[in-house]
């Protein structure tokens, strides 16, 4: 259903729904739901045959973007349960944060090996 996009020239599919959800009237969200129930098929279609259902990460990230933009996207759902799609935005919520904060180099950087053999010259020179 999606294809690859690259940075200028084609829509990425969050550019669509960006768009959409000022063209739908807010009672008839019909486009939504069509474009809902065309990504539920394509991830039905892609795992036909298994028993579980393989969500990718844009099949994710649909799915929260799609409730943070359109009211009635519980209504849609039929392949996974809402409370599914809530705990996968509170996830990726908590992964940003978690990300973003990661204690990396905190602190003063450190020094080249030329300055620290320098400055143990300079102490081994100067005994007082």
């Amino acid at each position: 259903m999606f294809r690859r996009y690259g940075r200028r020239g084609v829509e990425s599919p969050f550019d669509h729904l960006r768009r959409d959800a000022v063209a739908v009237p807010h009672p008839a969200g019909t486009r939504f739901e069509n474009l809902a129930l065309r990504q539920q098929v394509a991830v039905l279609i892609r795992t036909r045959g298994s028993r579980r259902l393989r969500l990718e990460v844009w099949d994710r990230a649909f799915w929260v973007m799609l409730s943070q933009g359109w009211k009635c996207w519980r209504e849609a759902l039929a392949i996974v349960e809402p409370a599914t799609v809530i705990r996968w935005h509170r996830e990726g919520f908590r992964g940003f944060w978690r990300r973003k904060s990661r204690p990396g180099r905190v602190g003063r950087p450190g020094l080249d090996r030329e300055v620290v053999k320098l400055i143990q010259r300079m102490a081994q020179a100067n005994v007082t």
